[in-house]
């Protein structure tokens, strides 16, 4: 080999073996970078009435580290109480198998940790996939579990007074979880409704005519009308004595109690209110237990009208239990206990107040703030031996032992999608274990009456005023 002939051969060798040094084996496939998504939950969000053997699962876009699934995925009750569990499953599916069996009538949360808020903020690793991958923002999803809650029809009588109404007509009737409309109630006044103590009828007292319709609760046809006096307003609440003899109706504007004999449905008498309401409204009022004295509360009139029921006349006024000392609060919603010995009065605004009041003295024996109900209209209403309080601006569900006058439960969460601050403008109890709270957007908020958790929000209307056939 002549030393071209090598010289040629050495570069050859030299750009050979170059070329092969710069040679890349690629992977078939790119790293996988993408994050996993949650493809759908089972039960769906905001089922009611799931067996409470249904099994609770998640379905992914692709396979998920178990480990960090069970580490960040969890099932815990409305209440806010952990259901203790394990996440098992493959190929993208995790099923939840819980400890103990899944309670009835209970709200239940699934929560899946995420990387981000939904405003970017790293939280740290959430749930991620067998290539490390975290699940991006939080996933949350719940449903609740079969009870015999809503089998309780709920009427809602509308209210023009702070434009909750808008333009709607009617009654709002939740039936079967499902809400309707019925009759015509258009007028710009307040709607108040009551159940005769039969529960066989339903009267309707439209702030905006001058007559109390009567309608069949069943049906929610009307079975009857009854015109008032000439001399009288507008009516807007309706009380029923015990036997369901007569209904006391209140007519605020010119502070008139009309009262109805049930039997004729005719009126039997009209008490003018009017040198007694210290410069307030006739707002509500409570017939005790014995159907022998009526509690009339003034608003800001800050006093309590107690009236015989037998005679139809003033026994007495009751000032001076308003103790919040805002110069707005008023004197508004009446409850009685079961053996007539004391009246609760709320008192509202800055700190809401339960002032109670002795019956046989006229004096107060106790006075309650109640800090959850922080500046609200409080609605009240007693079954049994409890009472719930119920908070307007206070966002607040609570539930007092008359007997002890103590606090037994707390809910303090009513928020619902279009109404972050939870807003409430009417309450009543059902007999299926249920307390219905009316949102101000018009979803209605079922808690259970034990531990007032949260059991499910339904769409229903503006309105407020609720009873619970």
């Amino acid at each position: 080999m002549t030393l071209k002939h090598f010289t040629s051969f050495v570069i050859a060798s030299i750009l050979l073996v170059g070329a092969y040094s710069c040679k890349q084996e690629w992977p078939t496939d790119p790293p996988d970078v993408a994050r996993p998504e949650i493809a759908s939950v089972a039960p769906a969000d905001a089922t009611l009435m799931v067996p409470v053997g249904t099994v609770v699962t998640l379905a992914f876009n692709e396979n998920m580290n178990l480990e960090t699934l069970n580490a960040c995925a969890e099932v815990r009750t409305g209440g806010g109480q952990s259901v203790p569990g394990t996440w098992n499953g493959a190929n993208g599916a995790y099923a939840f198998t819980p400890a103990a069996p899944l309670e009835g009538t209970t709200h239940y949360v699934v929560t899946v940790k995420g990387a981000f808020t939904e405003d970017g903020t790293w939280l740290g690793p959430g749930a991620r996939d067998e290539n490390g991958n975290s699940l991006s923002t939080a996933f949350q999803s719940g449903f609740t579990t079969a009870g015999a809650y809503g089998n309780t029809t709920i009427y809602m009588g509308k209210s023009d007074v702070w434009g909750e109404s808008g333009a709607e007509t009617g009654l709002g009737v939740m039936k079967n979880l499902a809400f309707t409309t019925t009759g015509s109630y258009a007028g710009d006044g307040e709607v108040g409704l009551a159940l005769t103590p039969s529960r066989q009828e339903l009267y309707v007292a439209d702030g905006s005519s001058h007559a109390v319709d009567v309608l069949d609760p069943a049906t929610g046809t009307s079975v009857g009308s009854i015109t008032l006096p000439d001399t009288t307003e507008g009516p807007s609440f309706i009380e029923f004595t015990p036997n369901g003899a007569e209904a006391w109706v209140l007519c605020r504007t010119g502070s008139h109690a009309v009262v109805i004999n049930t039997a004729t449905k005719q009126v039997a008498h009209v008490l003018s209110l009017a040198e007694h309401v210290n410069g307030g409204t006739l707002l509500a009022m409570k017939i005790n237990n014995a159907g022998t004295k009526g509690y009339i509360s003034t608003g800001g009139g800050f006093s309590l009208i107690v009236v015989d029921i037998a005679t139809k006349t003033v026994s007495t006024t009751i000032s001076g239990f308003v103790k919040n000392g805002d110069p707005w609060a008023k004197a508004e919603a009446i409850a009685v206990t079961p053996d007539d010995s004391k009246v609760i009065v709320a008192c509202d605004y800055a700190l809401p107040q339960l002032a109670v009041i002795d019956a046989a003295t006229n004096t107060v024996a106790q006075d309650l703030f109640l800090d959850a109900l922080y500046n609200s209209d409080t609605f009240l209403q007693a079954k049994g031996n409890n009472l719930y309080a119920f908070g307007r601006w206070g966002l607040g569900l609570m539930k007092i032992d008359m007997a002890t006058m103590a606090v037994t439960a707390t809910n303090i969460d009513f928020a619902t999608e279009g109404n972050p601050y939870g807003w409430m403008i009417g309450m009543t109890v059902g007999d299926d274990g249920v307390v219905y709270g009316l949102s101000y957007d018009g979803q209605l908020v079922l808690c259970k009456d034990t531990d007032l958790s949260k059991l499910a929000v339904l769409p229903a209307a503006i309105r407020k005023n609720l009873v619970a056939y």
